[in-house]
């Protein structure tokens, strides 16, 4: 099953390719390395999709991240929904780019972003009481307003973490 949608991945990229558009490839957590390397060898910016699945722990992803980026380390690699919750592999390596979508989670989940007693930023599920008050129109957006706030402070202090890293060989299996 994983390398039957790894294999229509590729046949996507090729056919969107042949139509004239240059889309990022993307390998899948959990597809066979073969696609990376392939993907690896012939371009300079892949994309690392799966991660929003939930199908790895956190910490399982920055060990892959971090094995992905030491294995190669010319390309340029975008990380897709990684999350707040999955930001500690900003300290292991810096992706080229990523994405997350954390500041609709409210909206969607009823979840929030909060700075714990150490600075760490953490998804959480507030209480179901809290969870009401953000149902309502205006209750969603001040928690939106809280969340970017969070999310900004972040941001401004990406300088306090250490982004040096020392390979380590992976210890799981893609």
């Amino acid at each position: 099953m994983v390398e039957e949608s790894a294999y229509k991945t590729w046949l996507n990229q090729t056919y969107l390719e042949s139509m004239g558009l240059n889309p990022l490839p993307v390998w899948h957590i959990g597809e066979p390395m073969s696609y990376l390397d392939e993907y690896c060898e012939n371009y300079d910016y892949v994309a690392i999709g799966g991660a929003a699945s939930g199908s790895m722990s956190a910490s399982t992803y920055v060990k892959m991240w971090k094995w992905v980026s030491n294995k190669y380390p010319k390309t340029k690699f975008h990380l897709f929904g990684i999350g707040v919750s999955g930001t500690d592999i900003f300290k292991v390596a810096l992706p080229y780019s990523s994405d997350f979508s954390t500041w609709t989670v409210p909206a969607r989940f009823g979840h929030t972003v909060v700075l714990d007693n150490k600075k760490i930023i953490r998804e959480i599920r507030p209480s179901d009481e809290e969870r009401k008050k953000m149902k309502s129109k205006k209750g969603a957006m001040e928690e939106m307003g809280r969340i970017i706030e969070r999310i900004e402070y972040f941001r401004n202090h990406m300088e306090e973490f250490d982004f040096t890293t020392s390979y380590q060989p992976p210890i799981f299996q893609i």
